[in-house]
């Protein structure tokens, strides 16, 4: 076996002894050198006694099992030192890993946090996403609805127009008529002023027979109405002092239709009164022609007690509807004139608009005390109809009256 080469500063045996070593070796470890010194002296011993070719013959074994052992512990050493090496090299990776390990984690506990919030975030987006939408779907609703209401009332703008352009043309007619009426009215009363006295006197026994007394002092007095009418009777009672019987009939939100037999607290009899104040409930509710039907058979069934009719008082709560009520006022007048049992009132000559509440459709305490007034005169003086028929003139200034109670430029009832 060929001798290991060693490396510098070994250690020879030799020079360690100063004397002859049985082993020529240049050993680097410490132990081993120590160990071939003392192996090299018990060899001596045992030369100096034994056989000493026998002795030499072992040398080289010797020899060569010293320079083995001493190169495996070399070699071992330098293992221990690259493992030592190595383990410092692991133990300082493993701080750095452990300190990438706790930066990860902080970093891990960080983007957990941040995701935490990102999710967060989102469902609070969500939830306004649906809100969103929840109110975007109401209001397209809201929005079809409003453009159902404009077409309505577009519709009804147009409706309204074009009635309001047809009574245009029949209010033109109307005051056409009005004009030709008066023309003629005007010819016949020339006409007539040229006639004989004796020809007067012969239409006098015809008129006659429309002449009829009202019953100038009625036992019981019979008051009709709407809403207007209630607690009339009591008021009246109070200011009059003759022992008449007030039955007062209210039909709260009734029209001159409802007014009938059946609102009669008690039936009247030949000689009394009734007070009839209703209408305003018709106004552009009612057909005039089922009105007049209905009017005229009540004045046809109490045609043996006298009857007196007020006008529908003016509104103050819608003013708009003042046309049409002087339009009723104006049929209603003309639906009764002929009736000699029937006084018509006009009520806008007596209640003034201080006289209503502050809804501008009921009376007041002072309104009441005003149409109790005004019947407390009718029972003192009850006209009865005219001896002789009136002059046309006469006929003329009460058209002209009418004129002032109505809006001229109408020309029939709403709904008539």
């Amino acid at each position: 076996m060929a001798e290991t080469p060693r490396p510098h500063g070994h250690l020879s045996l030799r020079s360690r002894t100063n004397s002859t070593s049985c082993f020529p070796l240049n050993l680097t470890h410490d132990l081993v050198y120590d160990f071939a010194l003392r192996f090299d002296t018990q060899i001596k011993k045992c030369l100096d006694t034994c056989d000493h070719q026998d002795i030499s013959d072992l040398i080289p074994i010797i020899v060569q099992t010293l320079s083995s052992l001493d190169d495996h512990i070399n070699d071992l050493t330098e293992c221990r030192k690259k493992k030592d090496a190595l383990q410092e090299k692991v133990k300082t990776q493993s701080a750095a890993n452990k300190q990438i390990k706790e930066e990860l984690k902080i970093e891990r506990h960080a983007h957990q946090d941040t995701i935490l919030q990102g999710d967060t975030h989102i469902l609070e987006l969500t939830e306004e996403k649906r809100v969103m939408e929840e109110e975007c779907k109401t209001l397209k609703q809201n929005i079809s609805i409003e453009k159902s209401n404009i077409q309505t009332l577009n519709k009804r703008i147009c409706d309204l127009s074009s009635e309001t352009a047809r009574t245009t043309i029949e209010n033109n007619n109307l005051k056409e008529s009005i004009i030709t009426l008066r023309s003629r009215l005007n010819v016949l009363e020339e006409k007539l002023k040229e006639k004989s006295i004796s020809d007067i006197q012969q239409i006098g026994p015809k008129t006659s027979l429309l002449k009829r007394s009202f019953v100038t002092h009625p036992k019981t007095i019979h008051i009709l109405g709407d809403s207007n009418v209630r607690g009339l009777g009591a008021t009246v009672t109070q200011r009059c002092s003759n022992k008449l019987r007030f039955l007062t009939s209210c039909v709260p939100g009734g029209g001159l239709c409802q007014i009938n037999q059946a609102a009669f607290i008690s039936q009247p009899v030949p000689g009394d009164l009734i007070i009839l104040h209703a209408g305003t409930n018709d106004i552009c509710q009612t057909d005039w022609t089922t009105i007049k039907q209905s009017l005229e058979s009540f004045i046809a069934r109490y045609s043996h007690c006298s009857i007196v009719v007020f006008t529908v008082p003016p509104r103050y709560d819608l003013p708009h509807l003042n046309k049409h009520i002087n339009r009723f006022n104006t049929l209603l007048k003309y639906a009764v004139r002929d009736a000699s049992n029937v006084k018509l009132i006009i009520t806008k000559r007596l209640i003034s608009p201080k006289l209503f509440k502050a809804d501008g459709l009921h009376y007041n305490d002072q309104g009441k005390d005003k149409m109790a007034r005004k019947i407390l005169s009718l029972l003192q003086d009850i006209p009865t109809v005219p001896d002789s028929p009136p002059s046309f003139s006469q006929l003329n200034r009460h058209h002209d009256d009418d004129d002032d109670d109505h809006d001229s430029s109408t020309s029939s009832f709403f709904l008539m």
